[in-house]
């Protein structure tokens, strides 16, 4: 368990001596296990934590027990579904669940149908682990902005023809809970949508997440959007409950007017419901930087953006023309980010979401978080032309950090 110190920061003496006396009490009592709706891993200590914010009431540190969700939902396996999406042809290979809990998914084909044409399509494989929230904590922790930020969706109607009418769908709150951005223009946003009443929240697997919406989530009663690079509103399956769902949301590019969020009446149940947040990080996770001949890369511990060199921007490289993306770091292990369909049967996406920006990078957001400064190189494959039988012709460097 991370030192309580290092993640609330200094404290009066008086105040130590009862957290360190509350702690004693805590080793010694019996061990009671945290309910879960799927046992996928092991418990967090968050019982500890909890004493710790029952003694100091300050929103920023109660709000700090939603980041073991945060980080487990966009970087580990909280939202990890038991199957892939769809139902393919053949059946997909089982994902194999390792001692540690981490998943690993083969490539495979499947066939499916759109309209009257029957395709066969890849579906990538993927590896996620479970976080190590110490690195969590140390590289992505101090710069995670915790927003206590909630809309409700009001008991009656306002002016108008709404005027007065009675919001039939109940209570219903959506709380904006941590943000977090970086200097490679990423970000991730963690947030829950509650209603005592139940939720009606469709969802479905989608490269083995539980996805609840793509671009935006609708429940009963609202929406929540996004307007930003971001696709996938994934489920917190571990902490989520029938009345209330934790949701992460990664964010592949975060620019200027694509950093708003919209809370709404879905339904015009009471008219005219429409709030507006702005994403904003007063601090940027750090990022580090090195240029190739064909891209320059810049990787923070949570994405990447790999910008074509400016002679390729306007060329025959097309944004979805990144063939393959490996980190390789200074212990000699290796991450690999991206193998696309196009350049490999063997196709792997560990990324949450992947996006090409105005034909001149590629913006993505990483499954897992990695520390930058243990990074020795990066290898990239990318579409250089076309060949005499108008095959695309594929060029690979190795650019050092």
């Amino acid at each position: 368990m991370n030192d309580w110190k290092n993640i609330y920061g200094p404290v009066p003496e008086s105040f130590a001596d009862r957290i360190q006396n509350t702690l004693a009490g805590l080793e010694d009592a019996p061990k009671a296990p945290r309910p879960r709706r799927k046992a996928r891993k092991a418990g967090r200590t968050l019982l500890v934590a909890a004493a710790v914010a029952s003694l100091l009431s300050v929103t920023a540190l109660a709000a700090g027990l939603d980041r073991a969700g945060f980080f487990d939902t966009l970087f580990g396996t909280g939202a990890v579904a038991d199957r892939a999406e769809a139902t393919p042809t053949p059946a997909p290979p089982e994902p194999e669940v390792a001692a540690d809990g981490t998943v690993t998914q083969q490539a495979y084909e499947y066939t499916w149908k759109d309209g009257w044409n029957i395709i066969t399509s890849v579906m990538p494989g993927y590896e996620r682990a479970p976080v190590d929230e110490e690195l969590a904590e140390r590289l992505i922790g101090p710069y995670i902005q915790e927003l206590d930020q909630t809309f409700s969706l009001p008991n009656t109607g306002g002016t108008g023809e709404y005027a007065g009418r009675e919001n039939t769908f109940g209570d219903i709150t959506v709380t904006l809970l941590s943000y977090v951005q970086d200097e490679a223009d990423t970000g991730y946003l963690y947030f829950s949508v509650e209603n005592p009443e139940g939720l009606s929240l469709e969802s479905w697997e989608k490269r083995g997440y539980t996805v609840a919406g793509e671009y935006y989530m609708d429940f009963l009663g609202g929406t929540v959007r996004i307007q930003a690079a971001c696709k996938d509103f994934l489920v917190d399956t571990e902490n989520s409950t029938d009345t209330k769902v934790y949701v992460g949301v990664p964010i592949a590019y975060v620019g200027e007017h694509m950093d708003t969020l919209t809370v709404g009446d879905t339904y015009q149940e009471v008219g005219g419901f429409q709030e507006e947040y702005t994403l904003h990080a007063d601090r940027l996770v750090p990022a580090r930087t090195a240029e190739g001949q064909y891209v320059t890369a810049t990787i923070s511990p949570m994405g990447a953006c790999l910008k074509k060199a400016a002679a390729m921007s306007g060329g025959p490289v097309m944004a979805d023309a990144l063939g393959s993306f490996t980190i390789t770091m200074t212990d000699g292990s290796e991450y690999l980010v991206l193998r696309d369909d196009n350049y490999s049967a063997d196709a792997v996406d560990n990324t949450t979401y992947l996006c090409g920006m105005d034909n001149k990078s590629e913006n993505m957001c990483f499954n897992r978080i990695i520390d930058p400064e243990q990074i020795a190189s990066v290898t990239v494959t990318v579409m250089t032309g076309w060949d005499g039988n108008n095959e695309p012709v594929w060029t690979t460097e190795t650019i050092e950090f």
